[in-house]
């Protein structure tokens, strides 16, 4: 998108974010992967 459709534009999607760098103590670290445990068939 253009600067000038950018500047005309009232709604709808400009850019795209592709990073996000926040603190490290943002989200406690319950919020990482959780590992699942599968049982066998028998």
């Amino acid at each position: 998108m253009s600067r000038d459709q950018m500047m005309k534009e009232d709604h709808g999607l400009a850019a795209k974010t592709v990073t996000v760098i926040m603190p490290a103590e943002a989200y406690p670290r319950l919020w990482k992967t959780k590992t699942v445990t599968v049982r066998a068939e028998s």
